[in-house]
């Protein structure tokens, strides 16, 4: 194992420091210089560039002096002193002092550019003619591998030929990879969960992945025989060629065979387990293709949710209409019961809770799990003689108490009989009652509240039924105001005449 993996990474300290917040803007200019090929920049640069910004609105040129040479301990930047025609400390310090990024800290900050992007970006693609022009790449290797001689300009042909399967390669890994950590992060419900833009999405969502999927079913058995074919001696001719190919190239350090041979076999080894699964080990097309149904019934249960959502809050007067259409046009009404039940079902039914399905995949349905069965004994505990005694046991009520019951049962059955008078008598004139006793006063003052109450414009006469379920009509028959005397007062009313007509 290399020694170095036991030791900090020393350039990567500007990314978890107290003044990292300064750290990392000034590795982003610098990284942002370098790539449009602007390596060296001056202090003055960076100044400039930072006090745009209102983090830095009181940083000085001292604190950014202090933070260069910081960064230059920690192996991120390298300075290179420029000492032909000073005049003075300060034009030194501005003018000739320039900063390089380090290559080890431009790699950090191109990694962290790209997870940045990939990070917020959904649209890495599943590219459908991938494992098309990866097979048409292994393919033309497979051709090499039957060769016994090559000339120079065949070894250039082949190195072209393998690098560009190992670049289709590269991108079939990482944006499948990407793409579905991408799909099964929590963040993605949060961004599919709009309304609006969500049935939309899923739709080409699905499509997109179910096309890629065939592409892959496709291909993915003419790779793996064309690898089988290409496997020993065939690999091993070609990267005898490759290698050849690897010494026409002047370096400057002289490396063996054996670190060729080691990098193409490690690369030949990726390939092949992407496609075909070795012992237990499942290979990544077919952990691909699982998890590539995986996310889209997962997708499609959220679009359901959704939909739902939506269906519940829109208005459903339109549907209750239709539905209220279909079953005026039956023929008769048992028609128009049986069809009232396909649609709202039956009332009061019983429901039976119970596990589930065994399983979510969307090939199967209820009918094909196994049946549960379901105790159903009634479990609850049947009341001892001493409860039942108590939940029988009468309080006893006092001889006053009962007393006081005995008179206001008296006078309910006579204010009941009383009333009934009134309404067998079939008409009611107000102005012929002569003192009334105050029970048929408020009985009175009741009728006429619930008369008012159902009164039709531009007409003089109301309906009602009394609290015995006596149907009635008031009528107001003159101006006049009348009075209705009881033992308690007298009441001013117009002149009104009650009708009782039917009992309900």
């Amino acid at each position: 194992m290399d020694a170095t993996l036991f030791s900090d990474v020393k350039e990567a300290s500007y990314l978890s420091t107290k003044k990292t917040y300064r750290y990392r803007p000034i590795i982003r200019y610098m990284y942002e210089q370098k790539r449009i090929f602007n390596t060296e920049v001056l202090p003055n640069e960076i100044f400039n560039y930072l006090i745009q910004y209102p983090q830095f609105g009181d940083y000085t040129m001292e604190e950014l002096f202090a933070d260069l040479n910081a960064l230059v301990k920690s192996n991120n930047l390298t300075e290179i002193p420029d000492n032909t025609e000073v005049e003075g400390i300060e034009e030194f310090k501005r003018n000739r002092r320039l900063f390089v990024l380090t290559d080890f800290t431009f790699e950090i900050e191109k990694m962290l550019t790209s997870f940045e992007k990939n990070f917020h970006r959904i649209g890495t693609s599943l590219e459908p003619t991938l494992p098309e022009k990866l097979y048409n790449a292994l393919h033309r290797l497979r051709d090499f591998s039957r060769r016994k001689n090559m000339d120079k300009e065949d070894l250039v042909f082949l190195n072209e030929v393998w690098e560009d399967m190992f670049d289709k390669f590269l991108k079939l890994d990482n944006n499948a990879s990407m793409y579905l950590s991408h799909i099964n992060a929590e963040k993605l419900e949060v961004i599919m969960a709009q309304p609006d833009a969500f049935i939309v999405f899923k739709d080409e969502f699905v499509a997109y992945l179910t096309n890629f999927i065939i592409g892959l079913k496709k291909n993915a058995p003419y790779i793996e025989q064309i690898l089988r074919d290409i496997e020993d001696p065939g690999f091993t001719v070609l990267k005898k060629y490759l290698i050849q190919f690897q010494r026409t190239i002047p370096k400057t350090e002289v490396i063996p065979d054996s670190d060729f041979e080691m990098a193409y076999d490690e690369i030949w080894l990726g390939v092949t387990h992407w496609f075909i699964s070795i012992d237990e080990k499942e290979s990544k097309v077919r952990q691909l293709e699982r998890r590539t149904n995986s996310s889209i019934v997962s997708v499609t249960k959220l679009a359901q949710q959704a939909a739902e959502r939506q269906f519940y809050t829109r208005n459903r007067k339109t549907d209750y209409l239709h539905l209220a259409k279909m079953v005026h046009q039956q023929n008769d009404l048992e028609e128009a019961g049986e069809l009232f039940s396909f649609l709202f079902g039956f009332d009061n039914i019983k429901h039976f809770k119970t596990n589930g399905k065994e399983t979510d995949s969307t090939k199967y349905t209820i009918w094909d799990c196994q049946p549960e069965e379901v105790d159903i004994t009634y479990r609850a505990k049947q009341p001892t003689d001493k409860q039942t005694k108590r939940s029988l046991k009468v309080p006893a009520m006092g001889e006053e108490a009962l007393q006081r019951k005995r008179m206001l049962e008296a006078q309910r059955d006579y204010e009941d009989k009383e009333i009934k008078k009134l309404l067998d008598c079939n008409y009611l004139a107000l102005r012929e009652l002569g003192t009334v006793e105050s029970f048929i006063r408020n009985a009175i003052l009741t009728w006429i509240n619930k008369g008012m109450l159902s009164k039709m414009q531009d007409s003089n006469i109301c309906e009602g039924r009394t609290e015995h379920g006596v149907k009635f009509k008031l009528a107001q028959v003159s101006d006049d105001i009348i009075e209705l005397h009881s033992p308690d007062g007298i009441l001013k009313l117009p002149d009104y005449e009650f009708t009782f007509s039917e009992v309900k």
